[in-house]
This record gives C-alpha cells, sequence and structure tokens, in this order.
C-alpha cells in the first residue's frame, strides 16, 4: 500500500508543477506538503490529495462519477433509476420505475428492487387477492380475518376483505336499546339483528360486535326478496344472539339462501338456537351454540356444512320424524348439490339425544364428539366412532380438551378441517383431534388446551 500511496504522491506532484501557472485551483500549503484540488468537469468528482513527508495520503484514490439524478442512469445496465443518497444507478427508486411497460409491478425502496407485491402493505394487491404472501411475494386471497386491517376486519368466503360498504354493523350497549336505533353504519350501529335484514338487498356481511346478546335474525322470503348475494354473519368481541318467546330461532333462514354463520355465540334462547329449511344453504364454523329451549339446530330439507362448532346443554325438544332430541335433528331432503358435512363438532350434555336423524335421511357425523347426551346420543345417524369413552373435557361448560383424552392424535389430517375452534392450526401432533377443539397444552390452566 505504501508503494502505491508513493506512486500516487509523484504523480500528483508532477501535476501540481505541469498545473501551477495555469490551474487557479492549486495552493502550495505553507508546511511544504501540496494539496491539489481537480475540477475538471462535471463528469469528474473533485479529487483531494495530500502529499507531504515520505507518507501521502491518498483521499479519494477512485475518481467516482455518480448520478445524481435518472438522466445519469439512461441506458445504464444496473437500472434506469438514481439512488441520489448513494450515488449509484438501480432498477427502481418509486413504483413508476416498475411500471414504465404498463405493468403492475411496484418497487421495494429498501432493496430498489421491482417486486410482484409489498409484503405488511399489501400493494398493489386487491379484489379476490388482497393479500401479499410472505413466502411466494405474490398475491393472494385473504386465510384468516386477522388479515384484513382495514374497514370490519372480515375476511370473505370468496378471498377478499369486507369493506364498511358491504357491511352493517349490530351492536347493543344497553339494554334499553330497542327498535331501529342506529343505521348499521361503524358509529351508529343498528342494536337489535333483525334491523340488519332490510340492508341486505345491497349489503352482504353483517357483523355483531360487543358482549351484550342481540336479537334474532330471521331470513325468509317474506322479509328478504332480493338478497345482494351470499350472507356472511359474523360474530366480534364475543358477540351473542338469543331468540325471544316469539322467534322461531336465534338464527332462522327459511328459503333459498346461501348464509355463513362464524365466531358467534347463540346462547340461552327460548326457542332453537339454529333453524335451516326449505332450501337453505347453511355454513357454520367456530359457532357455540349453548342453552337453547328448543333444541341447538334444526335442519329441514337444508344444505349444511357445519365445523368447528360445540352444541352442548340444550334442552329436549321432539320435531316429527326426528322424534325426541336436543344437539341436532336432520330431516328432509338435502338439496341437489348442497353440502350436507358435519365435520370436527362437538356434541355433548345436551338434555336431549345429541344426533337425531329422520328417515330416510342419514346424515354421517365423522371426526366429531358425540357425548353425554340425554340417554342417547344418537338416534338415526350415522356417527363415525371417533374417540373412547368420555372425551376428558376441561368441565361441563369449557369444552376443550384435557391431557389424555381418548380424542387427542385421531383423524389422518387430511380427513379433518385445517384449523379448530379457536382458529388454531390443525394437527398439533401426528394426527388431528377429534371434535372443535385441536388440543394445544397449556401448563397455566390445568393440563387444558387453550
Amino acid at each position: 500500500m505504501r508503494g502505491r500511496v508513493a506512486c500516487t504522491a509523484l504523480a500528483l506532484a508532477a501535476l501540481a508543477a505541469a498545473c501551477k501557472e495555469h490551474n487557479p485551483d492549486y495552493i502550495q500549503k505553507p508546511d511544504g506538503n501540496i494539496d491539489v484540488h481537480v475540477d475538471a468537469s462535471a463528469d469528474v468528482a473533485e479529487v483531494h490529495a495530500d502529499v507531504g513527508g515520505d507518507v501521502a495520503r491518498d483521499v479519494a484514490s477512485d475518481v467516482h462519477s455518480g448520478c445524481t439524478d435518472d438522466n445519469g442512469c439512461k441506458n445504464d445496465p444496473a437500472g434506469p433509476a438514481c439512488d441520489v443518497a448513494n450515488g449509484v444507478c438501480v432498477p427502481c427508486v418509486k413504483d413508476a420505475h416498475c411500471q414504465a411497460d404498463g405493468g403492475s409491478a411496484v418497487c421495494d425502496t429498501t432493496a430498489h428492487t421491482c417486486v410482484a407485491c409489498l409484503v405488511g402493505q399489501n400493494r398493489p394487491c386487491a379484489g379476490t387477492k388482497p393479500i401479499c404472501d410472505s413466502a411466494t411475494k405474490a398475491c393472494r386471497s385473504c386465510a384468516r380475518d386477522s388479515e384484513c386491517t382495514g374497514g370490519p376486519g372480515v375476511c370473505v368466503g370468496d378471498g377478499h376483505c369486507a369493506t364498511d360498504q358491504e357491511t352493517v354493523y349490530v351492536q347493543k350497549t344497553t339494554a334499553s336499546c330497542t327498535g331501529v336505533a342506529g343505521n348499521g353504519s361503524p358509529s351508529m350501529p343498528y342494536c337489535i339483528t333483525q334491523n340488519a335484514v332490510q340492508d341486505l338487498t345491497t349489503k352482504s356481511v353483517v357483523v355483531v360486535k360487543g358482549t351484550m346478546p342481540v336479537g334474532a335474525l330471521e331470513i325468509t322470503t317474506a322479509n328478504l326478496t332480493s338478497p345482494s348475494g351470499p350472507i356472511l354473519l359474523v360474530g366480534q368481541g364475543g358477540a351473542s344472539l338469543a331468540s325471544g318467546p316469539s322467534d322461531a330461532a336465534a338464527v332462522h333462514v327459511n328459503g333459498n339462501f346461501d348464509v355463513t354463520v362464524r365466531d358467534l355465540k347463540i346462547t340461552g334462547g327460548f326457542s332453537a338456537g339454529v333453524v335451516a329449511e326449505t332450501g337453505a344453504r347453511l355454513r357454520m364454523n367456530r359457532c357455540v351454540i349453548t342453552m337453547n329451549m328448543g333444541g341447538g339446530v334444526l335442519l329441514n330439507s337444508a344444505g349444511f356444512d357445519i365445523t368447528n362448532t360445540i352444541i352442548a346443554a340444550n334442552s329436549a325438544t321432539s320435531t316429527a320424524g326426528c322424534g325426541a332430541w336436543g344437539g341436532l335433528c336432520f330431516k328432509g331432503t338435502v338439496p341437489a348439490g348442497a353440502s350436507s358435512r358435519f365435520l370436527n363438532d362437538t356434541v355433548v350434555s345436551n338434555l336431549g339425544p345429541g344426533v337425531a336423524c329422520a328417515a330416510p335421511l342419514n346424515i354421517t357425523v365423522t371426526g366429531s364428539i358425540v357425548s353425554g347426551n340425554g340417554t342417547l346420543d344418537n338416534v338415526g345417524c350415522t356417527v363415525a366412532t371417533c374417540c373412547g369413552a368420555g372425551p376428558q373435557l376441561v368441565s361441563t361448560t369449557d369444552y376443550h380438551l384435557t391431557t389424555g383424552s381418548s380424542c387427542i392424535d385421531r383423524l389422518d389430517p387430511a380427513m379433518s378441517v385445517p384449523d379448530d375452534i379457536d382458529g388454531q392450526s390443525r394437527p398439533q401432533g401426528s394426527m388431528s383431534d377429534c371434535g372443535a377443539d385441536e388440543f394445544v397444552p397449556v401448563a397455566t390452566d390445568g393440563g387444558g388446551s387453550q
């Protein structure tokens, strides 16, 4: 290095001598050292060299030709954009650099590269692919509500994140809140659920918020003649519905409607928890249906897809065809092309039979816990054995599995749903668990599942 610096010093000294009379920037320092300033053109950076004694200080030994704007990067193989802070040409510093050919790529301004989407910001993802996947760096459908950060925070079945414009809100904040109070907006929600039905001609999502129970929701051809499309009913913050003495059910769907209910408690009603009939298509996921006086769920000539749902401690009732039942009654004919899946559910402690099928309908119950119901767990249905004797739940009101339960690690994951009632992934072990809960050990709760 000393040889290189010495050579540089000699060269600069010669340059100084040659330019002394013609270069006004030449300076002879009092200490005998030479300070040379070269300002040749805009294309050559200013060079300083301080030469003295037997060691020279080589400052900016390389003449740096950096860009100051995009004009300096035209036809540059490194990219068309100028990273001014570092004086180098790069693929991009803003989205426009990535979209010159009419594409939709965006600029990762940290790496200065064009990408399909930005993780975390989800730009430019939209529609039914609103999420930028962290692994593939490509836009995809939402998979859970927590990925939807705007509007109601709801992931809809077709993969898009719901907006406030398509959502009607229901929340009861005081016991005296009745009638038509509110307008269904986020700031002025309706206080009873039934008021939301009038808005379902233009909206498709109903969000029920808060812990104070709201009234029943009845969707029939009499009160909704032109729905905007499939209807999604979502509970948030521990929301619950309860039927009154004159209601057919807390959720009643009658007619050719497509309704999904999830993350909702339906408890303590005067009638059934849920009734779907006459061509209705009902999906339920992560719901809790308990202590309803008219039984848990009645499905009469309806399609259904019920998963990760707890149906427990409902009173006994009687329905033609099913006879006495407490948890579920299946009757009539499932509409052509409709689902009839009942998977990963927990049906326990109902005061009448857990599941009852009215002949000739014979529903197969799979991957579920059906135990401790009245005098019989099953009347007329096919219940695939999943657990051994006794599911060993936390308590009569907490339906999570406990350590040592015979319901743990019993199902082929391919024959189970991908998560449980708490949104936790399945399987946690080598196999999935029976019922609505996937066992996840928690040291602080006495060996129960979280």
